[in-house]
């Protein structure tokens, strides 16, 4: 499955439901579900270097002149969230690959992931 490394404090909003949308400089080649990282740089009091859910990504829009330098920015709409067991990832810039076997999903609820899964990680 193809992943994406996002700076831990974002995939934590993205893990409760208040972030909806991913900002990138650049454009995936397709839409489709992929494994959301928490990156390895570390923030206090949040889980860095592993794979915590998977999204789809169901619309990219164009902010034209929003990013740095005045660059494109796209939005990555991220939909249909699902909670996999945390495993350990070195994450990398852009799209990368993650063996589809090392990603098993958990159906709890979000409060149930959240105590169970991710803060023991912290």
């Amino acid at each position: 499955m193809k992943a994406l490394s996002i700076h831990a404090p974002y995939i934590y909003e993205i893990l409760i439901g208040t972030k909806k949308e991913e900002y990138r400089t650049w454009k995936p080649k397709e839409k489709g579900r992929v494994l959301l990282c928490s990156s390895s740089k570390k923030y206090k009091g949040y889980v860095s270097g592993y794979a915590l859910c998977t999204a789809e990504i169901s619309r990219i829009r164009n902010y034209p002149g929003e990013g740095t330098n005045g660059r494109m920015l796209y939005g990555w709409e991220l939909k249909n969230i699902k909670y996999v067991e945390p495993f350990p990832v070195k994450g990398k810039l852009h799209l990368f690959d993650v063996e589809d076997d090392l990603i098993n999903p958990v159906k709890v609820s979000q409060r149930q992931y959240l105590e169970k899964y991710y803060r023991p990680l912290i």
